[in-house]
């Protein structure tokens, strides 16, 4: 942990909490009784290994994941007109594009590394697993694997699966992907199960806990292979699961095609990646609705396997057909069509300037944030007796979209259309979890996000953050942060309001030789600096001073800007909430954060968050005019 001396104090503490233990800790202060259970992977894994011993093997079944079509079709050559010629492209398109597809496949390719770098992580925990099992001969055999095939398995009714998968899908970053379950006995919460998501290959994000088929994760991988999926929970009944899958054959006979738009202005197209040793290129075709035949737009290099058009028209349908010349011949596949949104009005950083709040809400009903929680004409009505001008809405974790029932949505619409009558300004926040077409595009259909009344949101927040839930770690995480922001921005466009809340560098220390604060400048309206300054210290009860807690907001505006490389527009996002067991600030110490933020030069200030904001701190928010 670094340290650096505090003036006239003691040490100050770098403790930058991660998003999903602050959100953890703050259900844990509503269920005081759950059990202990040892922490650190490695240890929860020889605990789970053990209690599994002791426990009957009902749960130690064979699980079976599908392998199904893309939806994507196979076409024959009749369906591909005679394409324009390449050369009477205009030059600079040509070369734009042949870039573009180097830098897709160089990142492709990046992925695919940082996917076969978790094999050592997986290999320790199987060196737990059997150290485990030698200390309790009693511990019954692993769970049987299978491997997805196109037919699924028959499985005795004797045996009992806890995994289900979805068939396989293609991403159009040119990757395969299925969605895992892992069903809970009967009587366990599954709020309560701590698991540990590993593979010997594949990338593994685990689900929302609101999202279908929870608990689970989304499995992808580059190509088609077999590999070993491990779930160690803490469950004396589930114990550590596992699962093997076979991804889909990379062959020449399935070879397939898909496309996601992401807004109004990029349609990404991926397709299955052959061996380049037997491809010479892949060539692109583009045909409009209503057009009679399409016509070449790109060629790829062996090594691709996708390509982002950014030629499109708002609103408008296109099909795309991708030909892959071998030495075999040529093969055909077709994404069939698919529609841009429309444009995005432009938005200015007036929608985030002066005093706002962050607002997190679920689709769940009897959840801790259930939308439940926030009546619309409550949340207006104290919103603008505090001088608040602007509300930054959760609106997605990843491709999980908090709006995910008519009910919520239609709670939804109601807040919307009752901010926009009061002159309140909402920000569509969205928590990227992954460097993927599928994850941008949740991004911008957040903020594309409109009520029937013609109501929605003045801008878009990517609250951008590291750890392997996230975006990862290292120079890959790094790479993937402002591989992200920058298709974000090309997708709303250049005028359209694009905050990006940051890791805090008076917090932190850190610089951009650990989090990419320049690069992700470069494409950001907005920075927005996470000052939680209750977590400079372990103590859960010091008593911060007036210059510890100025310091720390001033400081936070300064060092972002400073590691930006320009002088951006600062908006600093500070705490309000009791973020785990760091108790709340005070409503001094609120007021002196306001205060020194807007006199180091921030836009505005927006706190976190609404739910855990006590009647003193509203109040300190409320008597500060910024």
């Amino acid at each position: 942990m670094y340290h650096v001396p505090q003036r006239g104090g003691p040490t100050r503490k770098s403790l930058r909490p991660p998003l999903d233990l602050v959100e953890r800790r703050r259900h844990e202060r509503l269920e005081q009784g759950q059990a202990w259970w040892p922490s650190g992977t490695a240890a929860r894994v020889v605990a789970a290994s053990i209690v599994a011993g002791l426990c009957s093997a009902a749960f130690a079944g064979l699980a079976s994941a599908a392998v199904t079509g893309t939806g994507s079709r196979s076409v024959t050559v009749d369906d591909v007109p005679a394409p324009a010629d390449a050369a009477t492209l205009p030059a600079q398109f040509v070369v734009r594009q042949a870039t573009r597809s180097r830098e897709f496949a160089e990142h492709a390719e990046r992925i695919r590394t940082a996917h076969l770098t978790r094999s050592a992580h997986a290999r320790r925990i199987a060196s737990t697993r059997r150290a485990a099992e030698a200390v309790d001969p009693a511990s019954p055999a692993p769970a049987s694997s299978a491997s997805a095939t196109a037919n699924p398995a028959i499985t005795s009714s004797a045996i009992i699966s806890p995994f289900s998968a979805t068939p396989w899908q293609l991403t159009a970053d040119g990757m395969w992907t299925t969605t895992l379950s892992l069903a809970m006995p009967s009587g366990v919460d599954p709020s309560r199960v701590n698991i540990d998501w590993s593979s010997d290959y594949a990338d593994v994000l685990p689900l929302d806990p609101n999202a279908t088929g929870a608990p689970g994760a989304i499995v992808t991988v580059a190509e088609g292979t077999s590999f070993t999926i491990v779930a160690a929970t803490d469950d004396a009944t589930l114990g550590r699961q596992t699962l093997t899958l076979t991804s889909p054959s990379n062959s020449l006979s399935t070879f397939s095609a898909t496309a996601q738009p992401i807004g109004a202005r990029i349609i990404v197209v991926g397709w299955m990646h052959l061996p380049p040793a037997g491809v010479a290129q892949y060539k692109i075709y583009r045909r409009k609705a209503g057009a009679s035949h399409g016509h070449l737009i790109a060629t790829v290099s062996p090594m691709g396997r996708t390509w982002r058009d950014d030629s499109v028209v708002p609103g408008t349908a296109y099909s795309y057909t991708v030909i892959a010349t071998t030495s075999s011949g040529s093969l055909h596949a077709s994404t069939g069509f698919v529609t841009t949104g429309a444009a995005l009005p432009a938005t200015d950083i007036s929608a985030i300037s002066g005093k706002g709040m962050f607002l997190y809400f679920t689709p769940d009903q009897s959840g801790e944030n259930s939308y439940l929680k926030y009546d619309p004409t409550t949340i207006i009505a104290r919103a603008h007796a505090s001088g608040i001008s602007h509300i930054e809405v959760r609106m997605a974790r990843g491709t999980f979209m908090e709006a995910a029932t008519p009910a919520s949505r239609a709670w939804l619409d109601e807040f919307i259309d009752g901010a926009s009558a009061a002159g309140i300004r909402l920000i569509a926040w969205q928590v990227p979890r992954r460097s993927t077409s599928a994850d941008a595009a949740a991004a911008v259909a957040a903020a594309e996000y409109t009520t029937p009344s013609g109501n929605g949101f003045s801008g878009l927040s990517l609250d951008i953050e590291d750890g392997d839930n996230y975006m990862g770690n290292g120079d890959i995480a790094k790479q993937r942060m402002v591989d992200q922001i920058a298709l974000v921005r090309e997708a709303v466009g250049p005028d359209y309001l694009v905050v990006a809340t940051v890791m805090s560098p008076a917090l932190t220390h850190w610089t951009n030789a650990r989090y990419p604060f320049a690069g992700i400048a470069t494409y950001a309206s907005v920075m927005q600096p996470m000052e939680y300054w209750h977590h400079f210290y372990s103590s859960t009860h010091h008593s911060y001073t007036q210059d510890e807690v100025s310091g720390a907001c001033a400081d936070s505006v300064s060092l972002t800007r400073q590691q930006a490389g320009r002088d951006i527009p600062i908006n600093v996002a500070g705490q309000s909430d009791d973020l785990g067991t760091t108790g709340r600030p005070s409503p001094d110490e609120i007021g002196w954060c306001l205060a020194a933020a807007k006199n180091a030069g921030a836009i505005g200030q927006t706190f976190f968050d609404w739910r855990g904001t006590g009647d003193d701190g509203w109040s300190a928010i409320a008597n500060f005019a910024w």
